[in-house]
């Protein structure tokens, strides 16, 4: 898959990096050498992964459904396994097939202790590009036992909008940007920045090209190929003004697809980074944050 194809590139450049041992490439022992923090990173995954990951098709007939939805800060992702008997399309025409589900509010920020009970209600389904198959990703919103849309719940705010004005047909597009992160411990930095000071100033990092001015590439390559193969209306990507700093466009996307499709690359792009040992954050820079563009 798309995914797969880009993490073993990455996996080999890293194993094929330039080795350095008293001015050499080798090893006392002969073997390449592995910087201690790649060497941590490399262990970290293997111990993580092992041998678990099972073809789709050995599921004995199951698939498994990833519930996600947003917690209490309106901006941590949270999500859920459960399996399913019987396969389900992509989209909203089978989304009632899915059974409502329920998580603790209290460990979310979304609930009291006494009172905890939160529903989640399936609102759109997605190709899932980390397991593949039949397996799929389900973006959710959020209730309290009564029914009631939770306060961070502005989907529901939003979808009853969009239902009230859609003889309007409204559109939109989005722009969302992104810096990636070393996941290492010696080295909590933009990918791309010395070890010491900052990066050059903006000029040639914005759409660049070239490993010296586009890093980070293969993530975001991966990033909108998995966007692609879940079903998101991903029209583009590019490089923007600093080193390893990424931005990409959702849409035009009608009604509340806007969001849905929004949120779940989001998710990706937070999942997508533990195959690269990277994390990635929304960041400013020239207060650039967001962009949204309405017809």
């Amino acid at each position: 898959g798309a995914c797969n194809s880009t993490e073993t590139s990455l996996s080999k450049s890293v194993s094929r990096a330039p080795a350095r041992e008293n001015g050499g490439t080798l090893s006392k022992n002969g073997e390449a050498y592995v910087p201690p923090g790649k060497k941590y990173v490399q262990d970290k995954k293997k111990k993580a992964m092992g041998n678990v990951m099972i073809a789709p098709e050995e599921l004995n007939g199951k698939i498994i459904a990833e519930y996600i939805w947003l917690g209490g800060s309106l901006w941590d992702l949270r999500s859920k396994s459960r399996t399913l008997d019987y396969k389900v399309k992509p989209g909203t025409g089978d989304i009632k097939m899915l059974p409502e589900w329920n998580y603790d509010g209290s460990s979310t920020g979304q609930a009291p202790g006494n009172n905890s009970e939160v529903m989640i209600r399936p609102r759109r389904i997605y190709r899932d590009p980390f397991r593949k198959g039949n397996n799929v990703i389900v973006l959710c919103d959020a209730y309290d036992s009564l029914g009631i849309p939770l306060p961070t719940n502005h989907r529901a705010a939003c979808m009853e909008a969009m239902e009230k004005f859609k003889d309007r047909e409204p559109w939109f597009g989005l722009e969302q940007e992104y810096t990636m992160f070393h996941d290492k411990p010696f080295q909590k930095k933009p990918l791309g920045f010395p070890k010491t000071g900052f990066a050059q100033s903006q000029g040639q990092y914005y759409c660049g090209v070239g490993t010296g001015n586009a890093k980070g590439r293969e993530l975001a390559e991966a990033h909108l190929r998995c966007c692609l193969y879940a079903g998101v209306k991903i029209s583009g990507i590019n490089a923007e003004v600093m080193p390893s700093q990424w931005e990409f466009q959702v849409g035009p996307c009608e009604g509340i697809r806007m969001g849905d499709d929004l949120w779940f690359a989001r998710f990706d792009e937070t999942t997508l980074p533990l195959s690269f040992a990277m994390n990635v954050v929304p960041v400013r820079r020239k207060k650039i944050f967001f962009h949204i563009t309405y017809a």
